[in-house]
């Protein structure tokens, strides 16, 4: 009886130790996350009305989107009653590299979904899953990537914007009082996308 019940004994605080190792070991993966994404991260630091919020979605772009995406997240703000939405930006303009950080950290505070602003052919290293292996519904902006998967895409159309381009441009001449001038397109990146070649087609035929 005596040894049965130093048995239970050693068993109990085996589970104890066991129970220790596992916070422990939690709490370092917690700190090594910490360490690789904060220096990278610029977070809004807005608050939002002190009710109660049962979901979470985070907003990540590059560094250079950073006015763009502040105005993203107060539209966000204004219409989710029950939601934090928290933006997440490079600190410097080094954007794949600290992209991937961002999806890293991300993916291990497993938001409820994710709004992302992309560059052409960016695609994230990590998979975007949550502990249970749920896919965390992923909103692209801008940039259109096929082979991501993602729930939704909002993009300008770029018909619409060559032709946009176009009236501008001959009503800013028009006023100058010139019969004819120049416009010019300054593109950020040097490929020539889909995107890009649509853009100009409406542009030129408007």
């Amino acid at each position: 009886m005596a040894q049965n019940g130093k048995m239970k004994v050693t068993k109990t605080k085996l589970l104890q130790i066991i129970f220790i190792l596992l916070l422990f070991g939690m709490g370092v993966r917690f700190f090594i996350y910490a360490c690789l994404a904060f220096p990278f991260i610029e977070k809004s630091n807005k608050p939002q009305k002190a009710t109660y919020k049962t979901h979470h979605v985070v907003i990540i772009g590059e560094a250079q989107d950073k006015s763009f995406l502040e105005s993203v997240l107060k539209g966000a703000k204004e219409v989710s009653y029950d939601c934090i939405v928290e933006l997440l930006v490079p600190r410097g303009y080094a954007a794949t590299e600290n992209l991937d950080s961002l999806f890293e950290y991300a993916s291990f505070i497993e938001p409820d979904g994710i709004i992302a602003c992309l560059p052409e052919n960016f695609y994230p290293k990590v998979s975007l899953e949550n502990s249970k292996g749920k896919k965390i519904p992923l909103i692209t902006l801008n940039t259109y990537n096929a082979e991501l998967e993602q729930v939704a895409h909002i993009c300008t159309n770029q018909s619409e914007l060559g032709r946009k381009i176009a009236l501008e441009g001959a009503a800013y001449l028009s006023k100058g009082g010139a019969a004819e001038g120049r416009v010019a397109v300054v593109r950020l990146t040097p490929d020539f996308s889909a995107n890009y070649s649509t853009l100009m087609s409406s542009l030129t035929k408007t």
